[in-house]
Order: C-alpha cells, then sequence, then structure tokens
C-alpha cells in the first residue's frame, strides 16, 4: 500500500498500470511525475481525475485512461496540453466536448456521455476522430473540412442532425482526400449522399445506415472511390435506381442498401464486382484497415498508432456477426425491403465469394437463375417475399455451405428438392408457394405434372411410366393365356363351366335362405 503522501525520489518517463485496481482516487504519487511522456492507466477503476493532473501531465504525449469509471467534464486548458494521442474511451464523461490538443493525431473519446461538438476543432495534425456511442446531438461542425490530414472519422452512435458538411467552396481543405473510414451509422443525419466523398479517392469502408439520407446514388461513386470496400445503406430514404456504375467497383465485397426506396431492376453490372468474385472471399483493403484498426499500442515504451474499427452488429445468416477482424472475410450483398423489380440477374452465379445474399422484400419476377448454383460458398439465400416463379432450380442441391434459406411467399411450383442441405429447412422457408409440394410440407406431389427435376427422383417420371406399362402388358397376356387354354382344351373348359355353374347355384340358396331369416326376424318384432 503506498503512502498517499509519497513523493518517489526519481523521475519517470512511462508509466503503465493497467488492469489493476488502484481506484477510486486517482495515484496521488504520479502528482510530482511532470516528466513522464507516456501515461497508461487502463481497466483500474478509476473515478475522478484530480485537477492537477492536466498540469502535472501537459508535456505526455501519449495519454490512456480507458476502461475506468472516469465523471465530470474535460477542462478548457485540454486545447493547451502536448498530447498527441490521448485515449478515455468507455468511461463516464459528461458535458461539452473541449478543442483537442493542437498537435493532436488520436482521438478517442468513444464510449462515454458527451453532449456537443467544439464549433472549431483546431487540429491540424489529427488523423483519427473516434467519438461513437456518446449522445452528441446538434450538426457536424463545417470545421471538420479543416482537418486536413485525418484518415478516420467515427461520430456513430449519436445523436448527430443536419446535412455532412460538403467541405467545397471557401473550405480551408476542401479534399479531405487521405480519408479512408467514414462511419456515421445510427445518427439523425439527412441530405443528399455526401458530396464531400467524391475526394476521397482511398476511402476503403463507409457507414451512412439507421439516419435519414435520401435521394440517389450518386454515378461518381464507381469511379471516384475505386478502393471502397465496404458500403452500407440500410435504414435510410434512398431512392431512385441503383447506378449501374455501382458495378465498377473492384473492391467492393460489402453492399448493403437494405431498407430504403430503391426502384428500376438489379443492375447487371453487380455480376462484374471482382471483389465478390474471389475464390478466397478475401479483403486485403479491408484488412489493412482493421490491422491498423486495433488503436495506439505500446512497445517498449514505444507507441505505435493504429485506428480503432467499432465492433458494430451486422445481420447475416439470421444471427448478428460483430463489425471487426471478420470484416476482411464477409462477402455481403443485400437489397431486401425495397421497391426492385424485374429478374434476378441470370448471371448472379459468377460472385462465387458470396457468403451472404439478401433479395426478399421486393417486387422481383422470373425464374431464380439456374446459375445461382455457382455460389459454392453462400451461407445464407433470402428471396422471400417476392413474385418469383418456376421451381427451385435443381442446380441448388449443391449448395453445401448453405445453413440459412427463405424462400418463402413467392410464386414457386414443382417438387421441393430433397438433397444435401435442403433437409435440414423446414416448412416456413416455403410457405406462400401454393405451387410446391414435396417434404417438408404436407401436400404431397402427385403423378409428375408438378414434380421438378431432382436427382433422387431423376426428374423425368420414368419409374412410374415403366410401372405401368408393364401392369398393363402382364394383364393382356394373362387374358390371352386363359382364353387359348379354354379354347383349345375342351375338357378343361366343360370342368370350368361346371364349376362356374355349380357356384352360382351354391350363392343362390343362400341368399334365398339368408333372405327368409331376415322376413322371419323382422315379423317377430
Amino acid at each position: 500500500m503506498v503512502s498517499p503522501n509519497w513523493v518517489p525520489p526519481f523521475r519517470l518517463l512511462a508509466v503503465t498500470l493497467s488492469s489493476l485496481k488502484l481506484g477510486p482516487a486517482f495515484p496521488p504519487w504520479l502528482r510530482s511525475q511532470t516528466s513522464l511522456e507516456i501515461l497508461q492507466i487502463r481497466n483500474a477503476s478509476i473515478a475522478t481525475i484530480p485537477e492537477w493532473f492536466w498540469v502535472s501531465f501537459s508535456r505526455a504525449m501519449f495519454v490512456d485512461l480507458m476502461d475506468n469509471h472516469l465523471t465530470g467534464t474535460l477542462p478548457a486548458r485540454l486545447e493547451f496540453m502536448a498530447a498527441d494521442v490521448m485515449i478515455l474511451s468507455n468511461n463516464r464523461l459528461t458535458g461539452a466536448v473541449p478543442k483537442f490538443p493542437r498537435n493532436i493525431t488520436y482521438m478517442d473519446l468513444s464510449r462515454n456521455s458527451f453532449g456537443t461538438l467544439p464549433s472549431d476543432f483546431r487540429a491540424p495534425h489529427l488523423e483519427a476522430l473516434i467519438l461513437y456511442n456518446n449522445s452528441i446531438s446538434g450538426p457536424i461542425p463545417s470545421s471538420l473540412c479543416s482537418l486536413s490530414q485525418l484518415v478516420m472519422l467515427d461520430l456513430s452512435g449519436n445523436n448527430l442532425t443536419g446535412e455532412v458538411p460538403s467541405c467545397q467552396e471557401g473550405s480551408v481543405n476542401p479534399l479531405l482526400h487521405n480519408l479512408m473510414v467514414v462511419n456515421l451509422n445510427t445518427n439523425n443525419l439527412s441530405g443528399e449522399f455526401p458530396r464531400v466523398l467524391q475526394n476521397c479517392h482511398y476511402l476503403a469502408l463507409v457507414d451512412l445506415s439507421y439516419n435519414r439520407f435520401s435521394g440517389d446514388i450518386p454515378a461518381w461513386i464507381g469511379v471516384k472511390l475505386p478502393n471502397l470496400a465496404l458500403l452500407r445503406l440500410r435504414y435510410n430514404m434512398f431512392s431512385g435506381q441503383i447506378p449501374i456504375e455501382i458495378g465498377k467497383i473492384q473492391e467492393l465485397q460489402f453492399l448493403d442498401l437494405a431498407h430504403n426506396k430503391f426502384s428500376g431492376s438489379i443492375p447487371d453490372s453487380l455480376v462484374h464486382l471482382s471483389a465478390m468474385a474471389r475464390t478466397s472471399g478475401y479483403s486485403y483493403v479491408l484488412n489493412s484497415v482493421i490491422r491498423a484498426g486495433r488503436g495506439p499500442h505500446l512497445y517498449n515504451s514505444i507507441y505505435v498508432v493504429g485506428f480503432f474499427i467499432e465492433k458494430e452488429s451486422f445481420l447475416t445468416k439470421g444471427q448478428q456477426l460483430e463489425f471487426s477482424e471478420q470484416i476482411p472475410y464477409m462477402v455481403v450483398l443485400d437489397m431486401s425491403c425495397n421497391n426492385l423489380t424485374g429478374a434476378i440477374p441470370q448471371d448472379i452465379g459468377a460472385l462465387i465469394g458470396l457468403r451472404s445474399l439478401n433479395f426478399s422484400w421486393n417486387n422481383l419476377r422470373g425464374a431464380i437463375p439456374e446459375k445461382i448454383g455457382g455460389l459454392q460458398q453462400l451461407e445464407s439465400l433470402d428471396l422471400s417475399n417476392n413474385e418469383l416463379s418456376g421451381q427451385i432450380p435443381s442446380s441448388m442441391t449443391g449448395l453445401t455451405s448453405l445453413s440459412h434459406m427463405n424462400l418463402s411467399y413467392n410464386n414457386l411450383s414443382g417438387k421441393i428438392p430433397t438433397n444435401n442441405q435442403f433437409q435440414t429447412f423446414d416448412a416456413s422457408d416455403y410457405i406462400g408457394n401454393i405451387g410446391l409440394c414435396g417434404y417438408p410440407l404436407t401436400n404431397n406431389c402427385t403423378g409428375n405434372s408438378s414434380s421438378g427435376p431432382t436427382n433422387a427422383d431423376h426428374g423425368d417420371g420414368s419409374d412410374d411410366i415403366s410401372l405401368y406399362l408393364g401392369l398393363a402388358v402382364g394383364y393382356i397376356l394373362g387374358l390371352w393365356v386363359v382364353f387359348c387354354v379354354l379354347l383349345f382344351k375342351k375338357r378343361w373348359s366343360t370342368a370350368y363351366f361346371v364349376f362356374v355353374e355349380g357356384l352360382q347355384d351354391k350363392i343362390y340358396v343362400a341368399m334365398v335362405l339368408r333372405w327368409a331369416n331376415l322376413k322371419r326376424k323382422v315379423g317377430e318384432t
């Protein structure tokens, strides 16, 4: 136990005291360590930051107090600190976000309860701004455009309103051309697709989901964002047709446009998304973002700066997956809950890296493409609530990785395949298709008029035809044998007719006696 009055006889340059129960008070002996350059006290149950902290450690370059129980507000003097890395995430800090230190490059204030942003960031060297899961309201300040070195921007999980600054004429830096990650999901932002993004040629991840954005997806997205690997726009009010130019983004392997108001047909150009056609299904672009996204680390008192990526949940395969190190392996195409019409692209099977395909809740017509059987890595398929017709393609029996499938509420007909993965699906996956028959539905297939081809049935009804033909031939041959025997064997024919006459007499006598007995019983009653 260190005495609160103890003054160390030494001067430290680095202190790392993570995962120790030091709190709730901040260790007072550190007050004398004014020469500290690195201070890391994570998960130490500290509840308060003393006033002297901001003076004693004003020259510290690396300050990390994440995963504590810190309360209160941050002081205005924060901007005069020398820190270039500051991590105060997962605490209970409130109030306004103050102006940042002038030399800051990495600022993580996520998972607190901050309420407002500064009108002027004044951080020309800032590369990562991480403020997700707070209570920040109001618009995004236009001073965001002055952050010329910004690589990662994460303002998700707040109450932000208004439009994203366009950063065009009159801005200090109209380009923000270094941005690689933009995460604005779960706010109340509105307006059109942010125009500032057309200047961000290095963008790898854009998440605008769960907002109120509207208008079209601009055609320039296919030219201006060649490195885009993940585009997530679900739960907005985007409308119009999906631009064919989106098929030019060769690195795009996660496309989520669900729950919007898109209309028109699914562009055939999507089958040219080469990142979805990789046999490995692995994105080196997303992997580089995630590897850099593990945050700053300390190695022998030397810190290396990376960029943290929020652990966000994605719905796929009927389950939630974390938006984390799994991202490079997630190959997803989701256009569910829109107003799309037309047919599913015939060459959809070219996207052999797809893990999840969801076109449900649209107005799609036509047959399920036979080439869909080429999606050998597909784990989740949802085509429910459309107007698809025809039979379930026999090629789908080859989708051996399929663990979740929903074809309900369409106009499909014919016999349900029973091979491989199809044995694991239940009736709810086919409900609402009155023309379907066979297991696991209760209506059995009769004859061969409605039976779809499967490997188990041979698909052409040849066994049934052979059976009926054999019975007919056997019946005819049997009659001819009996006729010939009775015609050419006089003794046998005489005996046959005598037997038949005797049998008729016996039947007649038995019926007369039974009738007389029945009348007697009726008379007695």
